[in-house]
C-alpha cells in the first residue's frame, strides 16, 4: 500500500481534529458521563478509538515508507 504524503498528512490531521473535537464535548466542556446522553457518550468515545487507529495506522504506513509530514 503507497501512502501519498499530502493525503496521509491530511488524514493525520483530520483524525487530531476529531480526537480534540470528540475529548472536548465529553470532557473540557464540563460534561461527563451522567449529565450527556450515553448514546452521545459512547458515540464520542468510539469517535476518539476510530481516530485513535486510523493515526496510529496512518503513522505506520508513513514510517515504513520513510515519509515525514508530522512535525
Amino acid at each position: 500500500m503507497k501512502l501519498n504524503t499530502a493525503t496521509g498528512k491530511q488524514v493525520f490531521q483530520n483524525s487530531q481534529k476529531l480526537i480534540t473535537v470528540a475529548q472536548f464535548s465529553t470532557r473540557k466542556s464540563g460534561f461527563n458521563k451522567k449529565k450527556l446522553d450515553s448514546s452521545l457518550w459512547l458515540m464520542a468515545q468510539n469517535c476518539v478509538k476510530n481516530a485513535q487507529k486510523l493515526r496510529k495506522f496512518v503513522c505506520k504506513i508513513a514510517r515504513l515508507q520513510k515519509i515525514h509530514f508530522i512535525s
